[in-house]
């Protein structure tokens, strides 16, 4: 069923310049969505530009042939936007399929299918990988997917764990990454200094005062 060896690899890099012609037989528009301003050349589409994830049209092209198992997922970040897109098209078999074994009947199935074919998702940012190339056995992929609920926006923002396995990249877990507070540092003011509040005062004897008696 995989595909391998010269035919598989000269398949995988016109992938790209397909999805780009079935998109506007690669006019400006087309090129500006891939991040190019000509045709790439065949063989070296994979050196020149990403997998295209500022446009749903061309991530589905992408994507397709990794969920219809005509093709495998070369690096951590090719498979995470295959998850992706497989929940844009509720294709959990795949997702499922691709989740670690050793984990994989953890997976709630209906839980997945319920998230998956009640939003209505709005695309796919990748902010960081680590590891996760063709000739890594582990990944980390943060991303941030964009999705509607019940006519409120949402992102779900996670740092991705991918292994692989006998030559196979899989889902290994997940971690949601919050929002740091943001901390307004002030400058510290000596005790025999001027106050900052303006009274002319120093400032142990202004401000400085009032903030040791509420900390006693």
């Amino acid at each position: 069923m995989w595909q391998n060896g010269v035919r598989a690899r000269k398949a995988r890099e016109a992938l790209p310049l397909m999805a780009a012609e079935a998109l506007g037989r690669c006019d400006g528009f087309a090129l500006e969505s891939w991040g190019l301003t000509r045709p790439p050349q065949a063989g070296s589409i994979r050196a020149t530009m990403a997998v295209p994830f500022q446009d749903p049209s061309a991530l589905e092209a992408y994507c397709l042939p990794f969920i219809e198992n005509k093709m495998r997922p070369e690096t951590a970040a090719d498979l995470m936007a295959a998850r992706y897109v497989a929940y844009t098209k509720a294709e959990v078999d795949y997702l499922l399929a691709t989740h670690d074994p050793k984990t994989r009947s953890q997976a709630d199935r209906k839980s997945i299918e319920s998230w998956a074919k009640g939003a209505t998702w709005h695309g796919l940012e990748i902010v960081s990988t680590e590891r996760g190339e063709p000739d890594d056995s582990e990944g980390l992929v943060e991303f941030i997917a964009r999705y509607e609920i019940d006519g409120s926006n949402h992102e779900h923002h996670e740092k991705a764990e991918f292994r692989k396995i006998d030559g196979q990249w899989f889902f290994v877990d997940g971690k949601v990454v919050t929002k740091q507070p943001v901390r307004h540092e002030t400058p510290k003011i000596g005790r025999n200094e001027r106050c900052s509040c303006g009274s002319g005062k120093k400032y142990k004897k202004c401000c400085g005062s009032i903030a040791s008696r509420n900390s006693a």
